[in-house]
């Protein structure tokens, strides 16, 4: 699968991490690292939006540092419990995003709670977007003595599944285990790759869950990008399971390929931005 551009990855990131340095610190450097791994296209989101509290900041940053790229689409993150999570949202629609993020462990609410439930209920009635959830963003054994997050517990994911079962909602992160738990989960739920770990991974997932519910998923670059793309370029994947986590699972719970529109205004927005500054 190397050097062919065929894979959609759910789950990268491009910014600062308090406890970790990262070398792609541009959209054209990480577009690269993952063009070199097979990776075409890739939703990305800001690690910053974890501990700043301004999201809308850090979003309106990804959007300018993903400014001309038709590769890499952004993906913000929201804060139900603040004022701004509207505007977050418009800032998704507008820049022709995909999907939304919601870090409940990391902005301290319940995905339960009333805030957490409107601003979902408002992305599910509006419709176009897909909504992420961070399971976690390390191992919680990596994690500072003194900055502990926990995990975001799956049943609470399930239940938001349940709960809008036309909103299509992934799971970012989950370990084996909790991924087979949020495979028993309604139709509209899905899980990436990144932290699924075992023997034969895709193969012995496989095993347990439909193929259906798997999203390609890299965690770049708090990973490495090539650990993901040999999960799925085994040997012992069959071709058909293969090119339905590469690609084809993303594509339909995303409603297809990229709009050209969004790109061609994030180019003459890069570009104006350039003209301005010479």
């Amino acid at each position: 699968m190397s050097g062919r551009l065929t894979i959609v990855d759910v789950n990268v990131w491009l910014g600062s991490w308090p406890f970790q340095y990262f070398r792609d610190d541009s959209a054209g450097r990480l577009e690269r690292r993952l063009a070199a791994e097979g990776i075409g296209s890739a939703l990305v989101g800001t690690p910053e939006a974890a501990f700043n509290q301004d999201c809308l900041a850090a979003d309106r940053l990804l959007v300018k540092r993903l400014a001309g790229s038709t590769a890499l689409r952004p993906v913000p993150t929201l804060d139900p419990t603040k004022g701004d999570w509207k505007d977050i949202v418009e800032l998704a629609r507008g820049e022709g995003a995909p999907a939304v993020r919601l870090m409940p462990t990391y902005h301290c609410y319940d995905l339960a709670s009333s805030p957490a439930l409107a601003a979902i209920e408002h992305i599910a009635a509006r419709g176009g977007l897909a909504l992420f959830l961070q399971v976690r963003m390390e191992d919680e054994r990596t994690h500072h003595p003194r900055c502990t997050i926990p995990s975001l517990p799956i049943p609470s994911i399930v239940d938001v599944a349940r709960r809008f079962p036309g909103l299509p909602v992934a799971a970012l992160c989950p370990l084996y285990r909790e991924a087979v738990e949020l495979a028993g989960g309604p139709d509209n739920l899905r899980f990436d790759l990144s932290h699924v770990e075992t023997m034969r991974t895709v193969t012995s997932l496989l095993g347990e869950v439909a193929v259906e519910r798997v999203l390609f998923g890299s965690h770049t670059p708090f990973l490495q990008t090539r650990a993901a793309v040999l999960k799925v370029a085994a040997p012992s994947v069959p071709a058909e399971a293969r090119r339905a986590i590469s690609s084809a699972n993303a594509r339909a719970m995303l409603g297809g390929a990229p709009r050209a529109g969004s790109a061609q205004r994030r180019s003459r927005r890069s570009q104006a931005t350039t003209r301005s500054r010479m």
